[in-house]
């Protein structure tokens, strides 16, 4: 065999083998667009758990010809709209946590499949829950006194813990049982009975507060 011919035989053949894993290549994708059929519907979506700000739900699992699809968790707000949502969830799970839910709200679920091709089930069955008003309140700050003079108190407390998250927490002060409504910089301590030992002056001490 020539040289000529042994590399006419090469193109030849790196022709050959483009071709067909193009066509292969054209073969895969075009069955994949003619994937039609959506997977079947989860079915018995039911509520498992409730608290304050979650809601769990559990269904019976879909199924799709490909083999391959992904859950979608449809979470509406009663109550406000904006707080609607679409959670993705993977094949091998049939069970999901909705968090940072509204407290004290009415909700409904719905659940349904879609595949590699993007066709989507129907719904599954529409579940209703309503999270849990919260009842339970925050953890007593600590509290510290600071005398700083002869008229000022400085007050300092540890920050507060509560059972739900981004619910805690504003303060208050109170004097001698009084809620303070004045600005809490600078608060005007109680009265002194006035009793000729100090100057007219002294009757009213201040607090500074500090958090």
């Amino acid at each position: 065999m020539t040289t000529r011919h042994a590399s006419r035989l090469v193109v030849v053949n790196a022709a050959l083998a483009l071709t067909i894993g193009i066509l292969i290549s054209g073969s895969i994708t075009s069955a994949a667009r003619q994937d039609r059929t959506p997977p079947t519907i989860p079915t018995n979506l039911v509520v498992t758990g409730i608290t304050e700000t979650t809601v769990t739900l559990v269904w019976n699992a879909a199924t799709d010809n490909s083999g391959k699809f992904s859950y979608k968790v449809r979470i509406n707000n009663l109550n406000n709209s904006a707080y609607n949502s679409l959670a993705s969830v993977s094949q091998s799970e049939t069970t999901y946590t909705a968090k940072f839910l509204a407290t004290n709200s009415p909700y409904t679920f719905s659940v349904y499949a879609v595949d590699g091709a993007g066709n989507r089930s129907g719904d599954s069955n529409i579940v209703n829950a309503s999270t849990l008003a919260d009842t339970t309140p925050p953890q007593a700050p600590v509290l510290e006194a600071t005398v700083l003079g002869p008229s000022q108190v400085q007050l300092s407390w540890t920050k507060s813990m509560d059972n739900v998250a981004n619910h805690c927490c504003s303060y208050g002060i109170n004097i001698n049982g009084s809620r303070v409504t004045e600005p809490i910089n600078w608060v005007a301590g109680p009265p002194e009975k006035f009793d000729g030992s100090h100057s007219p002056s002294d009757a009213r001490d201040k607090l500074l507060v500090q958090h």
